[in-house]
């Protein structure tokens, strides 16, 4: 089962696209991690997306014992979860982590 999402032209946009990376980084582990374990699922894979140049995710899992509409639940439920701990993120905990980001990156 695969779900994807797109949310906006990369174009030259810096922001969007090191927020695309952040974003995968923060729920690639989680997610392997929910539906292997969680729903069961033999395969999970996720990546990030830059088709045509529009930035997005894909989300892919497969199952032996349940069926693709049980997997298809899994993956949204996960998705939603995601999006309300992004959601209710303090601005000055996602600035801290633009911070530590910038600090990073400086050689």
């Amino acid at each position: 089962m695969l779900t994807y999402f797109e949310f906006g032209l990369r174009q030259g946009n810096v922001k969007a696209s090191l927020c695309n990376t952040l974003i995968h980084t923060l729920l690639d582990t989680p997610f392997k991690h929910e539906l292997k374990t969680g729903s069961r699922c033999n395969k999970v894979a996720s990546r990030e997306s830059y088709v045509r140049d529009c930035l997005g995710m894909w989300f892919l899992a497969s199952s032996d014992h349940q069926s693709a509409e049980t997997t298809s639940k899994a993956i949204d439920s996960f998705l939603h979860k995601s999006r309300n701990m992004i959601g209710a993120m303090p601005e000055k905990d996602f600035n801290n982590l633009k911070k530590a980001m910038k600090d990073a990156l400086q050689i």
